[in-house]
């Protein structure tokens, strides 16, 4: 008869299943893509059960020959999960993968019961349980990332970030128990966990993203160079990491601080996205607040095209906000350059958000000037380019520069159709 191996691959298939279709939040419930959507979900969630149903299934084998294994419950744990029938499924998969830990616990002490013969009972199972995967119940990050993703995926950074926490103090407390041979042993959280929950972040945007994603960037280089210090570099923060706390300091620079409180946005933020960039050119030379000492745990980030552009952004977003933001606009600029002194040539987006703080600065006709300066310099100008300087001498009150602009581009529009028509 089927074995785990056989019940393991068909709940997989039904979880897979789950979020194989995608509805579109755009519909109105009544339009016929609506309807559409809603059948979608209804298949994604009766997937769903279909895989717990097999789950259950193995649980009710009366001799015990079909135990699950963590192998089973993550399948169930991410078709639930995965599937378009959220907030639901969410909170069913929470309840397993509760349920999942606490089999874990239970497997766990059973088999240390044993004493000596523990480990031989733990490698046993793969055998007695017919292809049971050796670890059992006991979970790894798998399933606890396919839930941080999940909740990232319908905008609950919170949550997110609550179960990374989670796998942090389990894996912490199986540290300290017999010599690091807990059952949550293998919950330790890498630097695609750490990446996916600053995502979440990030993508949901507003007052507090900043300051969770650069809470837990510290949080993070701690641990870092703990495992430096072991060798280690099971956690350790790459570019990508790097470059996804700057976007959500970018993101919190766009919110404007009404009350006065000490917030990390507008201005603030972008002032950390900075001294963040600043943190990780420097790492080889000082130790600062967030390397947390020369040559350690930061020294391999190589800033790129992304790091710098996504500074600067930062700053055009505080830019919109500031009464007088010609020391921005000069930071973005020196931005531009240090990107030139490291071999990274600038893009037109670059020049494009440098010009763009310049034009919000608040610095009249000079701030104007010095964005059309930069327009000139480009090889290759945009539209984009060209409607930014505009606006900028816009905001300085010269209509008659302004037109002056769109007559050139006009004039270079008629050049080029001229030359292919040639």
């Amino acid at each position: 008869g089927a074995n785990v191996v056989a019940y393991n691959a068909a709940i997989t298939a039904w979880a897979r299943s789950t979020s194989r279709a995608s509805s579109n939040p755009k519909d109105s419930p009544t339009s016929p893509a609506s309807m559409n959507n809603l059948s979608v979900t209804s298949k994604s969630k009766s997937a769903a059960l279909s895989a717990e149903r097999l789950l259950q299934e193995m649980r009710n084998e009366p001799t015990g020959r079909l135990q699950p294994d963590v192998i089973s419950y993550s399948a169930v744990i991410s078709a639930y999960a995965t599937c378009l029938d959220q907030p639901h499924g969410l909170e069913r998969a929470n309840d397993l993968l509760h349920e999942l830990e606490d089999l874990a616990v239970r497997e766990h002490l059973e088999s240390s019961s044993r004493g000596r013969d523990a480990r031989r009972y733990e490698t046993r199972s793969i055998g007695v349980g017919g292809g049971r995967h050796p670890y059992g119940f006991r979970p790894n990050p798998v399933v606890y990332n396919t839930m941080i993703q999940s909740y990232a995926n319908i905008g609950d950074a919170s949550s997110a970030e609550a179960i990374l926490d989670r796998m942090i103090s389990l894996y912490s407390s199986s540290l300290q128990e017999n010599l690091g041979s807990g059952a949550f042993r293998s919950v330790r959280p890498n630097t695609r966990t750490f990446n996916m929950v600053l995502n979440a972040w990030s993508k949901k945007g507003g007052a507090e993203c900043g300051g969770r994603a650069l809470s837990i960037w510290k949080r993070l280089n701690i641990i870092a160079l703990e495992e430096e210090r072991n060798g280690e570099t099971y956690s350790r923060p790459d570019v990508i990491t790097f470059n996804t706390v700057l976007a959500a300091l970018a993101k919190s620079a766009d919110v404007e601080n009404r009350d006065g409180k000490e917030k990390i946005v507008g201005e603030a933020a972008a002032q950390k996205a900075v001294e963040l960039l600043d943190s990780i050119e420097n790492s080889n030379v000082q130790p600062n607040q967030y390397n947390h000492g020369k040559n350690r745990g930061l020294t391999h980030i190589e800033p790129d095209e992304i790091s710098y552009n996504t500074t600067i952004s930062a700053l055009a977003n505080a830019s919109k906000n500031c009464s007088n933001g010609v020391h921005l606009a000069v930071d973005a600029e020196n931005l531009m350059t240090r990107m030139k002194k490291r071999g990274i040539e600038p893009s037109s987006y670059t020049f494009n958000s440098v010009m763009l703080v310049w034009g919000r600065s608040s610095g009249g006709l000079q701030s104007a000037q010095r964005a059309e300066a930069l327009l000139r310099s480009m090889a290759n100008p945009t539209i984009v380019s060209w409607t930014t300087v505009m606006n900028a001498y816009a905001l300085a009150d010269s209509a008659r520069k302004v037109e002056s602009l769109l007559n050139e581009l006009e004039q270079q529009a008629t050049e080029q159709n001229d030359h292919h028509l040639c």
